[in-house]
């Protein structure tokens, strides 16, 4: 099995030039699916069938693993069962009729689609600086994300890929999914606008024009001077713009 997974990084690395935070992701689902297949003494790949794989996400339900976290295995079990299928090592793949399971998001009270819709609209242009503000404020409008939390993403906590974002602080790690809106506006900002801001070296994904991190400041800024523009003025703050958790 080893020699297998490590040919399918290779081929996600030389031929579908995936990232390494990717390749990464790809090789922990993989790992941990060969655990537990050598747990129940299964040690071929053609053994494995869609009962074994189904066994194996309710393992993970049990182990407490989230809907994300499973739904990105099974994910990562496709990709890798095709590529065994047409490498010729199986004959059939056991993850075909798999699904994965409905990720459940928190009911949220939106903000004003309308106030939102407004903003959004008088963000125009291809600046560096215009495509940053556009990706950050669909993101903390799509996820609910605080500012903090968005001014504190590192370049190595996104994964456009799989569609999901890391966030991390002192005490806890929270997975944030992400829509197709907000993934091509990070694309386009990651593309065309965050080398332009780059003086340096940063780990940092949002930047000043300085090259260095974005502050909450700046950012509020920012929304700011949108909201002038679009005639909100007093009608929104970074808070406004968040979905926020019903309690």
């Amino acid at each position: 099995m080893d020699e297998k997974l490590k040919e399918f990084t290779l081929y996600l690395k030389n031929t579908k030039k995936r990232t390494s935070n990717t390749i990464d992701s790809y090789k922990r689902d993989i790992s941990g699916m060969y655990e537990y297949m050598r747990s129940n003494e299964i040690y071929d790949l053609d053994r494995i069938t869609y009962t074994n794989i189904n066994s194996y996400i309710l393992h993970m339900e049990k182990e407490g693993k989230s809907p994300l976290s499973i739904t990105r295995a099974i994910s990562s079990m496709k990709t890798f069962f095709h590529f065994l299928l047409l490498r010729g090592y199986i004959k059939g793949e056991p993850t075909e009729l798999v699904t994965a399971p409905k990720i459940v998001k928190k009911d949220r009270k939106q903000s004003s689609k309308e106030v939102t819709d407004k903003l959004i609209s008088n963000i125009n242009g291809n600046a560096p600086i215009t495509l940053r503000d556009k990706a950050m404020i669909l993101l903390m409008t799509d996820t609910g994300m605080r500012v903090g939390e968005i001014t504190g993403i590192l370049i190595t906590d996104i994964n456009l890929n799989m569609g999901y974002i890391n966030c991390r602080n002192s005490n806890t790690e929270k997975t944030y999914t992400i829509s197709q809106n907000v993934n091509k506006a990070l694309r386009e900002y990651i593309n065309s606008g965050r080398d332009c801001l780059l003086k340096g070296e940063s780990q940092y994904l949002f930047l000043s024009y300085r090259g260095e991190r974005l502050t909450r400041q700046g950012f509020w800024k920012k929304i700011k001077e949108y909201g002038k523009k679009a005639g909100l003025i007093g009608q929104i703050s970074p808070e406004t713009l968040r979905k926020q958790d019903v309690k």
